[in-house]
């Protein structure tokens, strides 16, 4: 990854954990519902873009994210919340506890997890892989 690229993520991971992961979905939801939602940036070539400095009180615009990477992160919290109770057993043992999980997938060939409870719903070892960063950089 590209230094600049990290700093980037690490800003919108900061800007997550300051705002909490609850705030930001019903933001992204508030921006993909409404064309004139507040903190679209004002460039016409972005129209995926989203302020986080305007969102978060400041002056001036301070930085623009797609919506679409915010949505990744949310669903990645959502992802880890359904597969291993991330809500229920706090960060540590839920990160922990998937870690373990993904580890096991990959040493067996398994590309895909299912979820206990829901049938039909599934997700690939990768993306569960990004949920585990992604929750991890938010915390």
């Amino acid at each position: 990854m590209v230094k600049h690229e990290k700093e980037f993520k690490d800003e919108v991971y900061a800007f997550i954990k300051e705002q909490g992961v609850d705030r930001i979905k019903n933001s992204v939801e508030q921006f993909e519902g409404d064309p004139n939602f507040t903190f679209k940036t004002f460039d016409p070539c972005a129209d995926c873009c989203f302020d986080i400095g305007l969102y978060a009180g400041k002056e001036k615009a301070w930085l623009d994210v797609c919506v679409y990477d915010l949505k990744q992160i949310v669903e990645s919290h959502k992802l880890l919340e359904d597969f291993f109770n991330l809500s229920s057993v706090g960060v540590e043992k839920c990160l922990q506890s998937a870690k373990a999980q993904i580890q096991e997938y990959e040493t067996n060939s398994v590309e895909k997890l299912n979820e206990r409870f829901a049938a039909g719903y599934s997700c690939t070892v990768e993306r569960m892989r990004q949920a585990i960063d992604d929750v991890e950089a938010c915390n």
